[in-house]
């Protein structure tokens, strides 16, 4: 998430008004038209929206249907989207993420400045019972909150900084396992809850970054794998069996990105995948037999110019399809019942910026639905249940969209 956030300052999706300029310019290797840019709905699907008058920094569905809804501007909100009602939370933070039973609500933040040639710090976390919308726990200065993240398993609250990695017990405070690492980069939790996967930092000429695996329930370290590039993700399948770990190499032109594939249990390496471009985002089908990879092009200035999705079949660890716009993909994700793939593609240009969200059909082999946004979108995100698919990001509006007519996404 933290490297993710870096390459959306490049690419942070808008648009200027009507329709955007976002092409479609090829799909698995046939050019596409200016004909075909015209897409015709094939998906029955409710547009609505909820204007929040604050930049969004995190959209995302939990595991019981609620929405969270987080802010860089010490703001978070829950909707229940069948009445759409704002269910809202402030404290300080920079980070926030809602457990998996939405129980608990943490908002977190850390950051450093300095004053008159003294370094100050400003350090919190405070936790809240989402039903009551009352602080159950306040915590300052003992932790420095970058990323934070939640274990499914017993509702562990992982917090990160470019030190540690500490677990706590959201319920009460109390510290569960100290983690040493010595960078700011990403970590996952395994869906099982049995693993964490984290990001370390050996210094030397190079330097070298490992993706340490650990054991929750041993305590231990139970590989590591190194790379001398910097490692952008860690995601895990839904079946905690397969773990990607992506990296990216900035070169005097361009990027050299590269997805591995592990199996969890052993670190035994199943597939390796390279391409000149910067990866954005990594996702498994929740069915964990595809693979999907969004980059983004950069030109020798450092300004984005063109992006793709490449989707992977597991079995057989080849391309089966090939999405390439004349913009890049900022996120990307599977619909829970496997058939379709949510992308958001945009771009910041010096005459306006530019944005848009795609529904890709894997089955049908098309496009089967396009949202031009009016403002900058970073994140999308399907309900469990496949009702609802929402999208959201630097802007002010979350778009909710609702599946029509018995559909299901």
């Amino acid at each position: 998430m933290y490297a993710r956030i870096v390459l959306l300052i490049f690419m942070a999706i808008a648009t200027t008004g009507c329709l955007s300029s976002i092409n479609v310019s090829s799909v698995d290797g046939v050019p596409y038209t200016k004909e075909m840019q015209v897409i015709e709905p094939s998906i029955p699907i409710e547009e609505h929206s909820i204007a929040l008058q604050k930049p969004v920094s995190e959209v995302d569905f939990t595991g019981n249907g609620n929405l969270l809804i987080a802010s860089g501007d010490s703001y978070a909100a829950l909707v229940n989207p069948p009445d759409m009602q704002l269910k809202e939370f402030k404290a300080f933070s920079t980070t926030t993420r809602l457990s998996p039973d939405a129980k608990i609500l943490a908002m977190g933040g850390y950051v450093e400045f300095t004053i008159r040639y003294t370094t100050h710090e400003v350090a919190k976390l405070t936790l809240f019972d989402t039903n009551t919308q009352k602080i159950i726990g306040s915590y300052e200065d003992e932790i420095k909150p970058i990323l934070m993240q939640f274990s499914a398993k017993e509702n562990t609250l992982a917090i990160a900084n470019s030190e540690n990695i500490s677990l706590i017990n959201p319920k009460n405070g109390r510290s569960v396992k100290t983690i040493k690492r010595n960078c700011t980069g990403p970590f996952a939790f395994s869906p099982d809850g049995r693993h964490i996967a984290f990001v370390k930092y050996t210094t030397g000429t190079p330097g070298e970054y490992t993706v340490c695996v650990y054991d929750l329930d041993t305590e231990k370290p139970i590989y590591e794998r190194a790379t001398s590039k910097w490692i952008t993700s860690i995601s895990f399948s839904t079946d905690a069996k397969l773990m990607a770990v992506a990296t990216s190499e900035m070169r005097f032109t361009d990027h050299l990105g590269t997805v591995q594939v592990y199996e969890t249990e052993s670190g035994k390496e199943i597939l390796k995948w390279q391409q000149e471009e910067a990866i954005t985002k990594v996702a498994f089908s929740p069915d964990a037999k595809s693979l999907a990879i969004a980059t983004a092009t950069f030109s020798s200035t450092g300004l984005t110019r063109q992006g793709a999705v490449h989707v992977l079949a597991m079995s057989s660890q080849k391309e089966e399809t090939t999405l390439r716009f004349d913009d890049p993909v900022g996120d990307l994700e599977f619909s829970p019942n496997n058939s379709l793939l949510s992308m958001i593609v945009g771009n910041i240009n010096l005459g306006g910026n530019t944005g848009a969200l795609f529904l890709y059909d894997l089955s049908e082999k098309k496009f089967g639905y396009r949202m031009d946004a009016k403002e900058f979108l970073s994140r999308t995100s399907f309900a469990p249940n496949g009702e609802y698919l929402a999208v959201g990001g630097i802007g002010e509006t979350i778009h909710i969209l609702k599946a029509k007519e018995g559909y299901r996404f």
